[in-house]
């Protein structure tokens, strides 16, 4: 279990942290980002990226998540937590934190920073099990 600092830089990446409280930075491209178990801080960079949330992901921070459907956006892949659309509301719970929104799952928290308006996120920002 170690805590990595991954920068993918440009292109389309796939970041996979795994155990551990990582920093994992898209950067340029259309990226995959997965902090796995642990309380990770991953930044969106440019491009349209994916977070992948699985089972006992910790208290995560998204910087630069952009949740504006126009010109493209970032997503948020629920699908290893098992969320559908008939079950999110009772699993998901969304809250304003200012300048921030917080969603949590359980006992995994996850912080998107700078969306300071949770009304801003639709279900087109989620991936969501069938």
């Amino acid at each position: 279990m170690g805590s990595d600092n991954i920068n993918g830089a440009g292109g389309n990446d796939t970041l996979l942290g795994g155990a551990g409280n990582d920093i994992l930075d898209g950067g340029a491209g259309n990226d995959s980002v997965a902090g796995g178990a642990g309380n990770d801080t991953m930044n969106a960079g440019s491009g349209d990226d994916v977070f992948v949330f699985g089972l006992a992901f910790g208290n995560d921070r998204i910087t630069g998540f952009d949740a504006n459907a126009a010109g493209g956006q970032d997503l948020l892949n629920f699908v290893g937590l098992g969320i559908t659309a008939a079950t999110f509301n009772s699993s998901v719970s969304v809250f304003d934190q200012g300048a921030d929104t917080l969603l949590t799952f359980g006992a995994g928290t996850i912080t998107l920073v700078g969306v300071g308006d949770p009304n801003t996120l639709s279900a087109t920002d989620f991936i969501l099990a069938s």
